[in-house]
Formats: C-alpha cells, sequence, structure tokens
C-alpha cells in the first residue's frame, strides 16, 4: 500500500507493510492479522517542515517502523533510516506518534507494525504537475485573516504569529473531504488549528466538469495575527504570499 501526500514545503511517501507474530489457537487466521492496516486518513497529514531546517535548507529521507496498539493509536516509533538530521528525524518520529491513527486491528491481533517514509523536500512537489507554479495556487485561494476567537489558548497566550497554508479536498457537494498542511506557519499549535478549522468551518461552490459537479482543490492561506497588530488587507495578504511561494519555474522555449 502506497499512499502519497505532496506539499509545498515537503511531501511525504507513505509505504506500509504489516508485520505480525504467529495467531495462538482460537485468534483470528494469520492472514487477517498480516493485513495492512487501514489508516485514518483525516490524521495522516504532513508534518510542519521544522523551521530550523527551513532555514538551514536541511532536506532527507526518514524512514520509520512503527507500532500500532490494538486502539489504533501508535504504541512505539523506531528510526530505521535517518534524514542525516536530527530536527527532520525528531519531527517525523514525533509527530507521527503524536497524530497519525489507524484503525483498530481484528480482535485477538494485539499489535500491528507498518514502516513509514517521510520525504522532506524544500519547495518542490513532484507528482502534482503544475504544483510548482504559484500561479496555480493563486489562481485558487481564499485568503482569510483569523481572528482572536479563532486562537488555541496557548498559541494567543504566546502572541504566535504567522500563514498556514492549507491544501483542501472537495467533494463533487464543495465540502472538504481532506486537508493538508503545504506550508507551516512556524507554530504548531496555528498549523493544527489551521487545519481544524478548514476542515469543519468552509463550504465552497463545487467545481463542475461537462456540467456535472465534481471533486477540486482549494488553496486556504491562514494568516494569524496577534490581537493589537494591525492586519494588512486582502490584496497586501495575497502580496505577501506570492512573495512567500517559490518564483515560477521557466517556461519551455518553442
Amino acid at each position: 500500500m502506497r499512499i502519497f501526500i505532496i506539499g509545498l514545503a515537503g511531501y511525504l511517501l507513505i509505504s506500509s507493510a504489516a508485520l505480525a507474530d504467529v495467531p495462538p489457537p482460537g485468534a483470528p487466521a494469520r492472514d487477517a492479522c498480516q493485513t495492512p492496516p487501514r489508516p485514518v486518513v483525516a490524521t495522516h497529514l504532513i508534518p510542519p517542515y521544522p523551521t530550523e531546517s527551513q532555514r538551514l535548507g536541511e532536506e532527507g529521507d526518514v524512514s520509520l517502523h512503527v507500532t500500532i496498539g490494538g486502539d489504533g493509536s501508535v504504541s512505539n516509533v523506531d528510526l530505521k533510516h535517518s534524514s542525516g538530521f536530527e530536527h527532520l528525524d525528531t519531527a517525523a518520529r514525533d509527530y507521527v506518534k503524536d497524530h497519525w491513527r489507524w484503525e483498530p486491528p481484528p480482535s485477538g491481533c494485539n499489535t500491528s507494525q507498518v514502516d513509514v517514509d517521510i520525504r522532506w523536500r524544500l519547495n518542490r512537489a513532484p507528482g502534482i504537475p503544475g504544483l510548482q507554479d504559484p500561479t496555480v495556487i493563486m489562481n485558487a485561494l481564499a485568503v482569510l485573516p483569523m481572528g482572536e476567537e479563532d486562537y488555541p489558548p496557548a498559541a494567543l497566550a504566546g502572541r504566535d504569529r504567522g500563514m498556514a497554508l492549507v491544501i483542501a479536498v472537495l467533494d463533487d457537494k464543495g465540502m472538504v473531504s481532506e486537508a493538508g498542511l503545504l506550508k507551516s506557519s512556524g507554530s504548531p499549535a496555528l498549523d493544527a488549528r489551521s487545519i481544524e478549522l478548514a476542515k469543519s468551518r468552509y463550504h465552497w461552490t463545487a467545481a463542475t466538469r461537462d456540467g456535472k459537479p465534481t471533486g477540486s482543490i482549494q488553496f486556504l492561506a491562514m494568516f494569524w495575527f496577534p490581537p493589537g497588530e494591525t492586519v494588512p488587507n486582502s490584496d497586501q495578504l495575497r502580496s505577501i504570499l506570492q512573495m512567500m511561494l517559490p518564483p515560477r519555474p521557466p517556461q519551455p522555449k518553442n
């Protein structure tokens, strides 16, 4: 089973392979315990790219061995292969352990195990043609200044600020079926809250193809300013975002 989650600040290549002990008599068949566990997709979001790693230009591949408990939560994460950078290794390991969940294994299968590969890449998004071009984002972008009432308490107390760029996958009714982080605000609390709000607050007009509703992608630039700070207007926020995105790739010559 291979799942791709792709972002501007990095992307994941997730490869899962179930491993299980031989079941005792009366337990589920061996094949049932060896079936790869099904991820709870809403929890399998891209980890925030470590701010220090972005500053230093660190990139690499992290391979983790994850043990999943009987309730589907992560009971243990071991580092199989290091990216070569402690910030990236720690960020991958901690985020998977704290946030990712799987459906519980069949009754009698005490644990399941999967391998997870997280590939950290700066400002590259292979696999989605055109996503490297900021025009693609700007043409399907909602600029959203967030209010004081939206702030997580810890982020408000710390006067955290920043911009979280979120990609939302819309179904054929315009509802958000999935959301992931493309660019971190620099604050894990604000990133998590941005994804939560993207999933729960917004409803879009469904796209159409050949006159029929279809799924689509929406980008949300969620700007966070602590109370008392001057909030730029929408045009200024769009200009800020354009400066933060990578330059448009050169066009092929005829």
